[in-house]
Protein backbone atom coordinates (compact mmCIF):
# COMPACT_ATOMS: atom_id res chain seq x y z
CA UNK A 1 0.00 0.00 0.00
CA UNK A 2 2.76 2.39 0.95
CA UNK A 3 4.12 1.60 -2.77
CA UNK A 4 0.94 1.72 -4.08
CA UNK A 5 1.37 -1.78 -5.76
CA UNK A 6 -2.69 -1.71 -5.48
CA UNK A 7 -2.69 -5.13 -7.37
CA UNK A 8 -0.21 -6.61 -5.34
CA UNK A 9 -1.90 -5.56 -1.99
CA UNK A 10 -5.56 -6.59 -3.40
CA UNK A 11 -4.13 -9.81 -3.84
CA UNK A 12 -2.69 -10.19 -0.81
CA UNK A 13 -5.61 -8.78 0.93
CA UNK A 14 -8.13 -11.38 -0.87
CA UNK A 15 -5.82 -14.44 0.22
CA UNK A 16 -5.34 -13.32 3.63
CA UNK A 17 -9.22 -12.02 4.25
CA UNK A 18 -9.91 -15.36 6.38
CA UNK A 19 -6.73 -15.44 8.26
CA UNK A 20 -6.93 -11.65 9.15
CA UNK A 21 -10.52 -11.66 9.86
CA UNK A 22 -10.74 -14.72 11.95
CA UNK A 23 -7.44 -13.34 14.11
CA UNK A 24 -10.03 -10.25 14.92
CA UNK A 25 -7.82 -7.61 12.79
CA UNK A 26 -10.99 -6.08 11.38
CA UNK A 27 -9.39 -2.67 11.78
CA UNK A 28 -6.06 -3.66 9.82
CA UNK A 29 -8.46 -4.44 7.10
CA UNK A 30 -10.55 -2.11 7.51
CA UNK A 31 -7.32 0.67 7.16
CA UNK A 32 -6.01 -1.63 4.20
CA UNK A 33 -9.72 -1.43 2.59
CA UNK A 34 -9.68 2.60 2.75
CA UNK A 35 -6.28 2.61 1.65
CA UNK A 36 -7.04 1.10 -2.15
CA UNK A 37 -8.97 3.39 -4.50
CA UNK A 38 -12.52 3.26 -4.63
CA UNK A 39 -12.03 2.37 -8.24
CA UNK A 40 -10.15 -0.89 -7.87
CA UNK A 41 -12.42 -1.83 -5.11
CA UNK A 42 -15.22 -1.81 -7.14
CA UNK A 43 -13.92 -3.39 -9.97
CA UNK A 44 -13.21 -6.51 -8.49
CA UNK A 45 -16.20 -8.36 -7.26
CA UNK A 46 -13.92 -10.79 -4.53
CA UNK A 47 -12.63 -7.08 -3.24
CA UNK A 48 -16.02 -6.05 -3.10
CA UNK A 49 -17.72 -8.74 -0.97
CA UNK A 50 -14.70 -8.32 1.22
CA UNK A 51 -15.64 -4.78 1.62
CA UNK A 52 -19.18 -5.14 1.98
CA UNK A 53 -18.58 -8.00 5.04
CA UNK A 54 -16.15 -5.31 6.72
CA UNK A 55 -18.58 -2.60 6.19
CA UNK A 56 -21.29 -4.73 7.58
CA UNK A 57 -19.22 -5.58 10.59
CA UNK A 58 -18.29 -1.64 11.29
CA UNK A 59 -22.28 -1.12 10.96
CA UNK A 60 -21.64 0.89 7.35
CA UNK A 61 -24.78 -0.68 5.93
CA UNK A 62 -25.49 1.27 3.20
CA UNK A 63 -22.27 1.64 1.97
CA UNK A 64 -21.65 -2.26 2.46
CA UNK A 65 -25.16 -2.57 0.44
CA UNK A 66 -23.24 -0.16 -2.20
CA UNK A 67 -20.18 -2.84 -2.03
CA UNK A 68 -22.67 -5.24 -3.14
CA UNK A 69 -24.50 -3.80 -5.74
CA UNK A 70 -20.97 -2.89 -7.37
CA UNK A 71 -20.26 -6.84 -6.89
CA UNK A 72 -22.98 -8.23 -8.53
CA UNK A 73 -22.63 -5.73 -11.48
CA UNK A 74 -19.26 -7.01 -12.20
CA UNK A 75 -20.66 -11.09 -11.53
CA UNK A 76 -23.44 -10.40 -13.71
CA UNK A 77 -21.53 -9.00 -16.44
CA UNK A 78 -19.09 -11.93 -16.40
CA UNK A 79 -21.57 -14.40 -16.66
CA UNK A 80 -21.55 -14.76 -20.42
CA UNK A 81 -18.36 -15.93 -20.21
CA UNK A 82 -17.58 -19.20 -21.61
CA UNK A 83 -17.61 -22.27 -19.12
CA UNK A 84 -14.15 -23.50 -20.83
CA UNK A 85 -12.89 -20.10 -22.43
CA UNK A 86 -8.80 -19.89 -21.04
CA UNK A 87 -9.51 -16.57 -18.54
CA UNK A 88 -7.26 -13.73 -19.01
CA UNK A 89 -6.57 -11.51 -16.44
CA UNK A 90 -9.40 -10.15 -14.57
CA UNK A 91 -12.11 -12.79 -15.54
CA UNK A 92 -13.90 -14.86 -13.06
CA UNK A 93 -14.56 -18.35 -13.71
CA UNK A 94 -18.07 -19.58 -13.36
CA UNK A 95 -17.34 -21.62 -10.30
CA UNK A 96 -15.96 -18.65 -8.01
CA UNK A 97 -18.58 -16.28 -10.03
CA UNK A 98 -21.17 -18.76 -8.32
CA UNK A 99 -19.41 -18.84 -5.17
CA UNK A 100 -19.42 -15.43 -4.75
CA UNK A 101 -22.58 -14.68 -5.63
CA UNK A 102 -22.97 -16.82 -3.17
CA UNK A 103 -21.43 -14.94 -0.42
CA UNK A 104 -23.44 -11.80 -1.84
CA UNK A 105 -26.30 -13.34 -1.27
CA UNK A 106 -25.38 -14.48 2.70
CA UNK A 107 -24.41 -10.68 3.31
CA UNK A 108 -27.56 -9.65 1.82
CA UNK A 109 -29.41 -12.17 3.93
CA UNK A 110 -27.75 -10.65 6.93
CA UNK A 111 -28.57 -7.23 6.30
CA UNK A 112 -32.24 -7.96 5.63
CA UNK A 113 -32.34 -9.26 8.75
CA UNK A 114 -31.26 -5.79 10.51
CA UNK A 115 -34.66 -4.09 8.78
CA UNK A 116 -36.65 -6.89 9.66
CA UNK A 117 -37.56 -8.10 5.94
CA UNK A 118 -38.16 -11.79 6.89
CA UNK A 119 -38.96 -12.90 2.95
CA UNK A 120 -35.86 -11.34 1.55
CA UNK A 121 -33.91 -12.86 4.30
CA UNK A 122 -35.54 -16.02 3.23
CA UNK A 123 -34.67 -15.21 -0.45
CA UNK A 124 -31.47 -14.50 -0.03
CA UNK A 125 -30.69 -17.11 2.38
CA UNK A 126 -31.45 -19.69 0.09
CA UNK A 127 -30.23 -18.08 -2.64
CA UNK A 128 -26.63 -17.87 -0.77
CA UNK A 129 -27.06 -22.22 -0.02
CA UNK A 130 -28.24 -22.82 -3.62
CA UNK A 131 -25.05 -21.18 -4.64
CA UNK A 132 -22.24 -21.20 -1.98
CA UNK A 133 -19.56 -24.58 -2.46
CA UNK A 134 -20.07 -27.30 0.18
CA UNK A 135 -16.61 -26.28 1.07
CA UNK A 136 -17.78 -22.94 2.26
CA UNK A 137 -18.62 -23.81 5.60
CA UNK A 138 -18.79 -20.39 7.57
CA UNK A 139 -20.81 -18.66 4.49
CA UNK A 140 -23.32 -21.30 5.03
CA UNK A 141 -23.42 -21.44 8.56
CA UNK A 142 -24.11 -17.46 8.32
CA UNK A 143 -26.93 -18.53 6.07
CA UNK A 144 -28.08 -21.34 7.53
CA UNK A 145 -28.01 -18.74 11.28
CA UNK A 146 -30.21 -16.47 9.24
CA UNK A 147 -32.77 -18.21 7.49
CA UNK A 148 -33.30 -19.82 10.76
CA UNK A 149 -33.99 -16.78 12.85
CA UNK A 150 -36.38 -15.47 9.96
CA UNK A 151 -38.42 -19.06 9.89
CA UNK A 152 -38.35 -18.52 13.72
CA UNK A 153 -40.25 -15.10 13.54
CA UNK A 154 -42.40 -16.81 11.19
CA UNK A 155 -43.49 -19.67 13.77
CA UNK A 156 -41.96 -22.31 11.26
CA UNK A 157 -40.43 -24.10 14.09
CA UNK A 158 -39.28 -27.03 11.98
CA UNK A 159 -37.91 -25.09 9.41
CA UNK A 160 -35.97 -22.96 11.90
CA UNK A 161 -34.79 -25.90 13.92
CA UNK A 162 -33.55 -27.84 10.55
CA UNK A 163 -31.67 -24.42 9.50
CA UNK A 164 -30.13 -24.14 12.80
CA UNK A 165 -29.11 -27.63 12.41
CA UNK A 166 -27.60 -27.26 9.37
CA UNK A 167 -25.76 -24.42 10.78
CA UNK A 168 -24.38 -25.73 13.48
CA UNK A 169 -22.86 -28.84 11.56
CA UNK A 170 -21.02 -26.42 9.80
CA UNK A 171 -19.69 -24.73 12.29
CA UNK A 172 -18.75 -27.76 14.09
CA UNK A 173 -16.82 -28.75 10.87
CA UNK A 174 -15.31 -25.28 9.89
CA UNK A 175 -13.60 -25.79 13.60
CA UNK A 176 -15.31 -21.39 14.00
CA UNK A 177 -15.96 -21.56 17.62
CA UNK A 178 -17.95 -18.07 16.89
CA UNK A 179 -20.35 -19.20 14.70
CA UNK A 180 -20.82 -22.40 17.30
CA UNK A 181 -21.58 -20.48 19.97
CA UNK A 182 -24.04 -18.10 17.56
CA UNK A 183 -25.84 -21.13 16.32
CA UNK A 184 -26.58 -21.73 20.38
CA UNK A 185 -27.26 -18.63 21.27
CA UNK A 186 -29.87 -18.43 18.81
Amino acid sequence: LIAKDFERAVFLIENQFGDIYEGGDQVKLQYWLAEIPEAIVFSKPHLCTLNAWNLFACGQLDAANQSLEAAENILESSKSLEPNALLVKDEISETNRVKLLGRVATIRSILASYSGNIPHIIKYARQALEHLPLQELSWRSIASITIGDAYTREGEMMLAREARSNALEASKTSGDAYLIIIVNLT
